[in-house]
């Protein structure tokens, strides 16, 4: 038996459905542990996204021990547990960020179109440049 629990990574682009599926995976194995990166990532304001951008978004710039010691604490396994217990980690880096992706046993990377991703994607990605474009956004209503 393994050491430790198997990790299966659910990765994609912002708006790819990670979370819809682990939704999904959670409920038809509701004894897995969920461990989601959203919940641990350095909040970067506009600029910074930028220029990380800029220098290649290179995922290993974050150190994101928090997360690290999430994973470290979900995957150790008490003595005498049976059968080996299964993590799903929520990630958009993959194992491209050498840290958490090295707990990942089988990383499952959700294709989905980019156009349909950036529709679906957390209103956090949406900067709307001025105030004619927010109206633009908002629903329109039967009463016009």
């Amino acid at each position: 038996m393994a050491d430790r629990a198997f990790v299966a990574g659910l990765s994609g682009v912002p708006g790819s459905g990670k979370t819809t599926l682990m939704r999904l995976l959670l409920r038809h194995y509701p004894e897995a542990q969920a461990v989601y990166y959203d919940r641990f990532h350095p909040g970067m304001t506009e600029t910074q996204i930028r220029d990380w951008f800029g220098r290649a978004g290179d995922p290993n710039e974050f150190a994101l021990s928090d997360l690290i010691g999430e994973l470290t604490r979900q995957t150790q396994i008490q003595p005498g547990h049976q059968p080996r217990p299964l993590v799903l980690f929520e990630t958009a880096f993959g194992r491209a960020h050498r840290a958490t992706g090295a707990f990942i046993d089988f990383l499952i990377w959700i294709d989905t179109p980019l156009d349909i991703a950036l529709s679906r994607a957390n209103p956090y990605f949406w900067i709307p440049c001025n105030a004619t474009r927010r109206r633009m956004l908002r629903p329109i209503s039967s009463n016009g």
